[in-house]
């Protein structure tokens, strides 16, 4: 092939190694925030990783086929070359609607853990339903488009297909109703956060985060008008727009929607690397911590340590006075309708932990997002009387 010959393929083959990279990058830290560090990796995490491999499989057939000529005018082509990125395009439908499909019912689980409102679940049920009908719907009409199957690639044998027009005005309602989904997924998150009991800035923090993985509809959007060349008659080069904005659609879902679960990690590196205070890590008024119920156990002996969350709950044998800040805990898997309690035990300067009044327990009570979160905050000195325990 000469080189003054147009090809865009390049473009999108860049495309798709960026957003591989991306979301595999962001399904590793996802995963190891809700394995090791959440200790609950629930049917959301599950979903999110298929969605991960299925897009996987999408770049590298996407990839193959800018190498047979996807980019590229058909009158640049060889027949078979046209075959061969047809047929690539064609496996392109099949996981692009699959992976789509288990990125939104992944990202809205994570959302049904964070409401108990039976409206806001209803919404979420509704969302969830009609996306997935929408999707399923797109994946068959798409893979059996043409009868026989094989006949949208290889045009040489008797067959026929559906009016392309189909096509695109079913690309456009899968679209749609994305996009509206995907504005469901924002609101929800946005009304559940504004009105919590916290500060300003933490709110303000927390919408974009929960919100993250919704953001893929600004690909859809920006698609919209590529759609309509998907009945021309120079397919490979009139649709790389579309397989590009596809790409990023995919990408997009599965790595901001990873990203939102990362919380977690991200208050650990900040305690470890120094940009935030422990203390203030711990104050309920900048951080949100949701959870299930956990059932902590009371710092009972000499230099145990109670930690909440599921899973969670260490004791560790190091004296008081190795102890002189609060430690972190391990943050708490999200409720539904269930109380979360964080512990945090420090001893006062260099005292003795026997001396009475001087080991202070803080306890920080919270109940799940939807209920608005009520804190309550305690703080109690634990006594040791040895004679009584004795």
């Amino acid at each position: 092939m000469a080189d003054d010959i147009p090809n865009r393929g390049p473009q999108l083959m860049g495309i798709n190694c960026f957003f591989a990279a991306a979301a595999f990058l962001a399904v590793l830290l996802r995963s190891y925030v809700r394995a090791v560090i959440v200790k609950r990796f629930a049917l959301d995490d599950w979903l999110m990783l298929t969605a991960m491999v299925l897009f996987e499989i999408y770049c590298g057939v996407s990839t193959a086929g800018v190498y047979h000529g996807t980019g590229r005018h058909h009158a640049d082509l060889e027949d078979y070359e046209i075959k061969n990125a047809m047929h690539f395009w064609w496996f392109c439908y099949l996981f692009y609607s699959t992976t789509m499909i288990a990125s939104k019912l992944s990202i809205a689980l994570f959302l049904l853990r964070l409401v108990v409102s039976k409206a806001h679940k209803w919404v979420i049920y509704i969302a969830m339903v009609l996306g997935t009908i929408a999707g399923l719907t797109f994946f068959f009409v798409s893979t059996f488009q043409c009868y026989p199957v094989s006949y949208f690639w290889n045009r040489d044998q008797e067959g026929k297909c559906l009016n392309p027009g189909v096509i695109v005005a079913l690309a456009m309602i899968y679209s749609v109703f994305a996009v509206v989904s995907d504005l469901t997924f924002v609101a929800i998150p946005v009304v559940l956060v504004w009105n919590l009991n916290m500060k300003l800035k933490a709110r303000l923090s927390l919408i974009p985060l929960l919100s993250m993985g919704c953001i893929a509809s600004a690909a859809v959007i920006v698609r919209f008008p590529y759609l309509l060349k998907l009945n021309s008659d120079d397919f490979l080069w009139d649709t790389l727009d579309t397989a590009i904005w596809s790409t990023v659609e995919q990408g997009l879902a599965i790595t901001a929607g990873s990203l939102a679960t990362v919380r977690p990690l991200l208050r650990i590196m900040s305690i470890r690397f120094g940009w935030t205070s422990q203390a203030s890590n711990a104050t309920p008024g900048n951080e949100l911590w949701i959870g299930r119920p956990s059932r902590l156990k009371s710092a009972h002996r000499e230099g145990e340590q109670a930690y909440g969350g599921p899973g969670s709950s260490i004791a560790r044998n190091t004296s008081y006075h190795d102890r002189k800040k609060d430690l972190p805990l391990t943050p708490f898997e999200a409720s539904r309708d269930e109380y979360g309690c964080n512990v945090y035990i420090g001893a006062e300067g260099s005292a003795d932990p026997m001396a009475k009044d001087r080991i202070v327990v803080t306890t920080s009570h919270m109940q799940s997002v939807d209920q608005k979160i009520r804190k309550n905050e305690s703080e109690e000195s634990l006594a040791r009387d040895r004679s009584s325990s004795s």
